[in-house]
């Protein structure tokens, strides 16, 4: 239950900050008229949208030691986004709940109420701030940017921060008036922004990077690629199955950082990741320069086999999905796990490593590879698995692939009755 237990210690920090602002005034007060209660409830809503605004902007610190209390950096940045977007509810509502005391006086009075250049002080900082986040949501979830201008439009955060801040301790509210909730409110900022400052303002100062150099750059097939590094002094230390960021440098790529699975063995002198072209950016990596530096930030995540007690494990890769159950099988280090690997492509040209993993099939009988090719066998079934595995209730699943195959594979081992804590998938997406 420990990747539940940042979840929940979120949640209760809201429900601590309603319970501040429920002791310094009786609900008999709180909701005596119409006026009153709307008052009421657009401060419920502010409170608990900058309070979700705040651990937003943590989570997106990269904080290792969070991944085990989520479930993995994935999980963290699925929140990210979700609480995200439950702060903007949350902040939308805010003013539009205050405003309806307005709206009996005269519509007039509501929107000067509501314009940042007519309400003047701390109401117009906590419009900006309103209207930063809401057009940040919008670059974040309606429009397909580009990852680099994407992580641009990120920064934006600080703006958000900083008249929110401003506006939750301006405005003459339970948060200004009420010290417990002051201290409570000071504490959570006082982290966040050194969260935001960690990570966004002097990342490059406070956050270690491994120092690498390209020594190989290997052409699977039309589309993948295998870059090799050397470490130039200490060497990364990592779990099989883990992932990293990386930013090249003077290889003809750019500086941007972006996530790749580890496709090299624990015990490997040097680093391996490999590459599909499924973008602009990873297009411009086949023409890798050696020699390029490169800026490592990691490991991350936690998707491993040796995170599961149960060692009858399959595991299912889609496409360029095996790249991590490449490293874990270079790393088994027990003869007594049974692993049984679908390698699902759409036909054999796709395949990358057969021949690494048949070596390993042939070294470890209680590794096998079962190809799936779906232009001779069609897309994997629960029928194939059964019928290569055989009883899958006492099995533990590793997915990792498409993220529309991976929902398509969930799906079917859920409605076979596997439980989803059986179910370990890596689902990064940015």
């Amino acid at each position: 239950m420990k990747k539940y237990l940042g979840v929940t210690i979120i949640f209760l920090l809201v429900i601590f900050s309603i319970f501040l602002w429920y002791l310094r005034m009786p609900l008999v007060e709180r909701f005596f008229d119409f006026n009153t209660t709307t008052t009421s409830l657009g401060e419920i809503s502010g409170l608990v949208g900058m309070n979700l605004l705040l651990v937003t902007i943590i989570l997106s610190g990269r904080f290792k030691f969070l991944e085990k209390y989520f479930g993995g950096l994935n999980k963290i940045y699925f929140w990210h986004h979700f609480l995200g977007g439950l702060a903007l509810l949350f902040l939308l509502v805010h003013p539009i709940v205050l405003v309806l005391k307005y709206i009996k006086l005269s519509l007039y009075s509501a929107a000067m109420f509501l314009l940042p250049m007519t309400s003047g002080g701390a109401v117009a900082f906590g419009t900006i701030a309103l209207l930063f986040l809401i057009l940040l949501l919008i670059f974040t979830f309606f429009i397909k940017f580009p990852y680099k201008t994407w992580k641009i439009t990120h920064k934006f955060l600080g703006i958000v921060l900083f008249f929110g801040i401003l506006h939750t301790f301006l405005i003459p509210s339970d948060v200004s008036l009420y010290l417990p909730l002051k201290i409570y409110m000071a504490f959570l900022v006082f982290v966040t922004i050194l969260a935001f400052s960690y990570r966004t303002l002097f990342g490059n100062i406070f956050i270690y990077k491994f120092n690498y150099i390209v020594s190989v750059v290997h052409r699977l097939n039309e589309e993948v690629v295998e870059i090799v590094m050397s470490a130039k002094n200490e060497k990364l230390k990592f779990s099989a199955g883990q992932f990293i960021f990386i930013s090249f440098r003077r290889g003809g790529v750019g500086r941007e950082i972006h996530p790749f699975s580890i496709s090299s063995a624990e015990r490997d002198t040097k680093l391996a990741i490999i590459v599909k072209s499924l973008g602009t950016y990873t297009k411009k990596l086949q023409n890798l320069k050696v020699g390029a530096k490169v800026k490592i930030e990691g490991p991350f995540g936690i998707f491993s086999y040796l995170n599961s007690s149960n060692k009858n494990q399959v595991w299912i890769a889609g496409g360029i999905g095996i790249t991590p159950f490449l490293s874990m099988a270079k790393s088994l280090r027990e003869k007594n796990y049974k692993i049984d690997l679908y390698y699902c492509v759409n036909n054999k040209n796709e395949v990358i490593y057969y021949d690494e993993f048949k070596k390993i099939s042939f070294e470890n009988n209680n590794f096998k590879l079962i190809p799936v090719y779906s232009d001779v066998n069609g897309r994997l079934n629960i029928n194939t698995i059964e019928h290569w595995s055989g009883d899958i209730l006492k099995k533990d699943f590793f997915i990792c692939g498409p993220s529309g195959m991976m929902k398509s594979v969930r799906s079917l081992l859920l409605a076979r009755g596997i439980p989803d804590k059986s179910i370990h998938s890596e689902e990064f997406t940015y």
